[in-house]
């Protein structure tokens, strides 16, 4: 994985520092990797693939 720009704080940040965390809510396990410089969040994303693309594409 290559480095990461923060868009917040425009700071260069290599992928062993972004922080990533764990949470679990009603859609699924959550995982979410933060700046180490400003706190704020780089990328979002779940965890594990969930069935709402089959609920969304139905025609």
């Amino acid at each position: 994985m290559k480095e990461l720009k923060c868009p917040w704080c425009q700071k260069v940040v290599p992928p062993a520092e972004a922080k990533a965390k764990s949470t679990r809510n009603q859609g699924g396990t959550v995982v979410e990797r933060k700046c180490p410089h400003c706190n704020k969040t780089l990328a979002a994303y779940l965890a594990e693939d969930g069935d709402f693309l089959s609920r969304l594409r139905t025609f």
